[in-house]
């Protein structure tokens, strides 16, 4: 807020400045107590694995403008928070604070820039002590009263939330056979051409699990490599503060002393220059040791935004792989592979092949899509509730309609889009007056999906449809009825178009 001062204070709790503006302090010291009451609320609420993972480690940063800024370390944690349990916490807070203030929530690499000057890194002083404990650990098993510079936080500890991201719980597909090929051949002990392996993809196709997966794989082998996993924005946290103590050594003793090194969402190191140079020389030194790199990020090589020239060039060696959007089949199976995982926490949440399918079919984003919104179903059914109940469609609606927003109806334009992307054939093609029978069916396609997914009448439709008469519209609309209950295969193309409506939508 405008009125924090700079300051040394090592807890993100510190809010407020000693200029003797009781007001202000009162206010702040306000929020942090409803804070504090929040956390003790939702404690009570939310499974032990979330509590864990993403309520525990949420940082009151402090209030601006009469909105209280809520932070994740990552943004990873920021989706899961968001996906899963924004609501309650939007919910308890209102509750406990009188002043009513707004609440938002926000990755800390996102705030920073805002909030820097005014706190320090809200996580701080229990990595400190962690960083003690490991110290403290390796003096004792050593006996040595010198062990700073050889002491290394372990590399044996995957994050809980990780834990499930195995080989053999990750969906594999066209949309990354090749990234998946060449992450079992580095967990098998290979290395790449250069010793870099760059792995690009949009967020949420899955980069996170193939490096979990190659972690996993490499820590339970019987062979002596050590895998390192860390994601850019740990790494510049962890130099900044570094920097600032100036000494780097426990950063450089971590990220270098691993055979295998996974380094996730790359574009979170971009624009920094000294953070850059450090990973530069992380990248040349663990090449140099023999080591292995595997890197990930939201975009390409070149395409990534404010990345030095220097490491840029060093990145164009590499050998790349690229993560797609999963097809139809592998997203009904990431859906699956999900609901048995937290089926196995309630025996109640069995969520049906029919639900699948709906899911699919209405969410068109990416695989982390449908996970949170299969995760916010299981909130419903199973987080602090009296006795778990069983997921239905029309809970299944209802958590859609909340993580998607109320959508408008698909346009009669759409519709005709995305009959090009599956039948081939033009806009022009279907307003036309050719009886070709392969433009006549897709015709009829779309006339059915007009009536069935917008609210345009029959006139309306057949006006969009080269000018026909409404009569015309109205024998497409019950002919395609009839045929698909009799008919398999022209369900089938109905349902590819509807999911292609919707892809053509989710773009814009």
């Amino acid at each position: 807020m405008d009125a924090f001062k700079k300051s040394n204070q090592s807890s993100y709790e510190s809010l407020g400045n000693n200029n003797n503006n009781n007001d202000q302090k009162e206010n702040n010291v306000g929020a942090t107590q409803v804070w504090n009451s929040v956390t003790a609320d939702l404690r009570t609420k939310v499974t032990e694995h979330d509590w864990k993972c993403y309520i525990r480690d949420l940082r009151l940063i402090g209030e601006k403008d009469g909105e209280v800024v809520i932070a994740t370390r990552t943004r990873y944690e920021l989706q899961r928070v968001g996906a899963d349990h924004r609501h309650a916490i939007q919910r308890s807070w209102k509750s406990h604070d009188i002043k009513k203030r707004r609440i938002r929530l926000a990755c800390w690499e996102s705030v920073r820039n805002d909030w820097h000057d005014l706190i320090r890194y809200p996580w701080l002083e229990e990595e400190r002590a962690s960083e003690q404990s490991v110290k403290a650990e390796a003096k004792n098993s050593s006996g040595s009263e010198d062990v700073e510079a050889e002491v290394r936080p372990s590399t044996d500890d995957i994050s809980e939330d990780r834990q499930h991201q195995t080989f053999g719980t990750l969906v594999e597909g066209p949309s990354n056979e090749s990234a998946v090929r060449l992450l079992r051949h580095v967990a098998g002990g290979g290395s790449m051409p250069a010793r870099i392996l760059f792995i690009s993809g949009k967020q949420g196709t899955g980069k996170t699990h193939l490096l979990s997966a190659c972690q996993h794989a490499l820590l339970g082998s019987d062979r002596a490599d050590k895998a390192v996993y860390i994601t850019a924005e740990m790494f510049s946290a962890a130099f900044i503060e570094g920097a600032m103590a100036r000494d780097t050594r426990a950063l450089k003793s971590r990220v270098r002393g691993g055979h295998v090194l996974l380094v996730d969402d790359l574009q979170s190191i971009t624009k920094r220059a000294a953070t850059e140079e450090e990973f530069f020389n992380t990248i040349r030194a663990v090449k140099a040791s023999g080591g292995t790199i595997v890197i990930t990020a939201d975009a390409g090589v070149n395409e990534l935004v404010g990345l030095s020239a220097k490491l840029r060039n060093e990145l164009r060696g590499a050998t790349t792989a690229e993560v797609g959007m999963p097809n139809d089949v592998m997203r009904r199976e990431i859906v699956r592979r999900h609901a048995d995982l937290l089926q196995v926490d309630t025996a109640s949440f069995n969520v049906t092949e029919e639900m699948i399918d709906h899911l699919c079919l209405r969410v068109r984003g990416p695989g982390r899509e449908l996970v949170g919104v299969l995760c916010s179903l299981y909130a419903d059914c199973s987080i602090g509730v009296a006795v778990p109940v069983a997921p239905t469609m029309e809970m299944l609606d209802a958590v859609i309609r909340r993580q998607l927003g109320d959508q408008k109806p698909p346009s009669v334009d759409m519709i005709k889009r995305a009959a090009g992307r599956v039948f081939g054939v033009s806009k022009a093609d279907l307003v036309s007056a050719t009886k070709v029978h392969s433009v006549v069916r897709p015709r009829q396609y779309s006339m059915y999906l007009a009536r069935t997914m917008t609210t345009k009448s029959f006139p309306q439709i057949g006006k969009a449809f080269g000018g026909r008469d409404h009569a015309t519209v109205i024998y497409a609309y019950r002919k395609i009825q009839r045929l698909i209950t009799e008919n398999p295969e022209v369900a089938e193309h109905v349902e590819q178009l509807r999911a292609a409506v919707y892809d053509v939508q989710a773009e814009g």
